[in-house]
């Protein structure tokens, strides 16, 4: 999961609804694995539909390490129940993701998994859901059609992921869902994978005056995430500028700037001076990273010039023993 995304689930925890959680896209189940640490009492449902990943996530964290609140259920989520497939060559490693699949006569040639997909709001429909993480792979309109009972009638915040410009329609399609179920789409200023990758996180419209202190991260004048655009992200960059992109996500100090902030309310301010102490705790730790990295340096320089000094002591000797060497050698 990407850093700044798990800053701020860390930081609106206590902002969720009473209900369970989904992790959608659950992959190796790293995520839904952390998902149980921060909501103890709350049922993480891990939803992935290759064999290899759900037998992991079962062994690993279910069964060796004991978190019983993962529920881990194999299969897709859709806007109707039914049945889809993969090639059975995706379950020869964890955490392979069914949205990369693109069949071929390698693939035919192995066959193929089905597994059953279904909505939220059939499994949902005797539960609370609480929040939603939704990595699905193109999917992600398919996936909110079936939720939107189930949003509507519990109105929990979710975060789900989009590639607006290589997958524009399903992207689209997301943010003109979210507006129509009176959601506010911020997108986290980061990227997960793609140039055009974002997460973004989906707030009822009644409850985005709690949530944007903390999306500001405890700064009110730069957020971690802004309003998504309804026309997609930026324009394509260009190689260099995606390189400077890049460079800016990995250093986790460029904020996105913002204006006119609610006024913090006491439980948003709890909650902003907590994603303030993360950022600061990160912004420490990368100091203190870059003071070893100097301190390594100028112990290889000083090694490096003690061989230079070594090596101008002992020129005069290898240069005589050199000589008298040439001379036996006439001889």
């Amino acid at each position: 999961m990407e850093p700044r995304l798990w800053i701020l689930i860390q930081a609106f925890a206590h902002l969720l609804p009473p209900g369970d959680v989904i992790d959608a896209g659950a992959n190796d189940g790293a995520d839904s694995s952390r998902f149980a640490r921060l909501f103890g009492q709350r049922t993480v449902l891990a939803i992935e539909p290759t064999i290899a990943s759900t037998r992991h996530i079962m062994k690993t964290y279910v069964e060796r390490q004991g978190q019983h609140n993962i529920e881990v259920l194999r299969a897709g989520l859709g806007e109707a129940e039914g049945s889809a497939n993969y090639s059975a060559l995706l379950d020869h490693r964890v955490g392979a993701q069914v949205g990369d699949y693109e069949p071929g006569s390698r693939s035919r040639k192995h066959g193929h998994v089905s597994f059953p997909v279904f909505t939220v709001d059939r499994l949902f429909a005797n539960r609370k859901l609480a929040f939603a993480h939704w990595d699905v792979e193109g999917w992600e309109d398919k996936v909110l059609a079936g939720a939107k009972l189930t949003l509507r009638r519990d109105r929990p915040p979710f975060v789900i992921e989009t590639h607006s410009q290589v997958n524009q329609r399903p992207h689209d399609a997301t943010v003109a869902f979210a507006a129509q179920l009176n959601y506010s789409m911020y997108t986290i200023q980061e990227k997960c994978g793609h140039f055009c990758c974002r997460n973004h996180i989906c707030i009822p419209n009644e409850r985005v005056r709690d949530f944007l202190p903390v999306l500001a991260g405890g700064n009110r004048h730069c957020y971690f995430a802004k309003p998504t655009p309804h026309d997609g992200c930026e324009p394509r960059p260009t190689w260099a500028q995606s390189e400077l992109n890049q460079m800016k996500w990995d250093h986790l100090t460029e904020l996105t700037p913002w204006t006119g902030p609610p006024p913090l309310t006491a439980a948003s301010a709890a909650a902003a001076a907590a994603g303030a102490g993360d950022i600061a705790q990160l912004r420490s730790e990368v100091a203190a990273l870059r003071r070893d990295d100097a301190n390594v340096k100028a112990q290889l320089g000083a090694i490096q010039a003690g061989l230079a000094a070594l090596q101008e002591q002992f020129r005069p000797l290898l240069q005589s023993k050199g000589a008298r060497l040439r001379r036996l050698a006439r001889v």
